[in-house]
C-alpha cells in the first residue's frame, strides 16, 4: 500500500494516494480471490448528507431575481462501466471529480442536458453549492450556469467538479471555517479533498437552484 499523505498533503498529492490505494487493493484482492470483501474492508463509499435548502434560502435568493420556474429534473453521473456492474440500478455510484475535470470516464457523456428548460425558454440556472459542516455556504456560493452554451452531460460535470475544487481552495485559503460540532466533513488540509469526492447527481433543488448528490470515498 502506498504511504498515507500527512494533514499539509497537496490536494495532487492526496488524489494521487486514493488512486494508487485502489489500485494496490484490487491487486491484492485479485490475488487472493476475495476482491468485494476486501474492498469493502478497506474502503468506504458513502453519501454527503448534504445541508438542505430552506423556505428561507428561497427568500433570500429571491431578491436576486435569479429564481425561474423550471420542470423538475435529476440529472445523473455514473461512470462508463455503470452497464456492466453486477446489480447495477440508477442508486449511481457517481463519477469521480478528477475524471469530471478531465471529461473521461462517465457514461453518456455527450448526452444532452436541460432539454426541457431550453424549450421552455429557460436561459440560465443556479447552482448552489452545499456542504455539511459550513454554516451559511449555500448563502454565499452561487454560480450561474448558462444552459444554452453547456449542451451536454461531461461539459456540465466539468463545471460542477471545477466549483467543488475552487470551494476547497477557498476552505484552505481560510474563507470558510469548519464549525467545531460537525468537524467530519472538513475538507481541505486534513479532510476531504477532490480526490475522495465522487459527483451523484444534480438535482432541482426548487426553481431555478440545482444542488449536488456527491459521494466521499476514504479508508476505514
Amino acid at each position: 500500500m502506498p504511504s498515507r499523505p500527512g494533514k499539509n498533503a497537496s490536494p495532487e498529492e492526496r488524489e494521487k494516494y486514493v488512486q494508487e490505494a485502489g489500485k494496490a487493493i484490487q491487486a491484492i484482492a485479485k490475488k487472493l480471490g476475495s476482491s468485494q470483501g476486501i474492498v469493502n474492508h478497506c474502503l468506504r463509499e458513502q453519501c454527503v448528507p448534504m445541508p438542505r435548502l430552506t423556505p428561507n434560502s428561497y427568500d433570500y435568493f429571491r431578491q436576486f431575481k435569479i429564481l425561474n420556474t423550471v420542470l423538475d429534473h435529476l440529472i445523473l453521473f455514473e461512470p462508463s462501466d455503470a452497464d456492466s456492474r453486477e446489480g447495477h440500478s440508477t442508486s449511481c455510484t457517481g463519477v469521480a471529480m478528477s475524471d469530471c475535470l478531465s471529461m473521461w470516464g462517465m457514461k453518456d457523456p455527450f448526452e444532452p442536458v436541460f432539454s426541457a428548460q431550453r424549450a421552455r425558454g429557460v436561459q440560465f440556472i443556479t447552482f448552489v453549492l452545499t456542504w455539511p459542516g459550513y454554516k451559511g455556504l449555500h448563502m454565499d456560493w452561487r454560480f450561474e450556469i448558462s444552459i444554452q452554451s453547456v449542451p451536454t452531460r461531461d461539459k456540465l460535470a466539468y463545471i460542477i467538479a471545477g466549483q467543488f475544487r475552487d470551494f476547497i481552495e477557498a476552505v484552505d485559503k481560510g474563507r470558510y471555517q469548519a464549525e467545531d460540532d460537525n468537524l467530519h466533513w472538513t475538507v481541505g488540509n486534513g479532510g476531504y479533498n477532490l480526490g475522495h469526492m465522487k459527483l451523484s447527481a444534480l438535482w432541482n433543488a426548487a426553481d431555478g437552484l440545482w444542488a449536488a448528490n456527491v459521494r466521499v470515498v476514504d479508508e476505514v
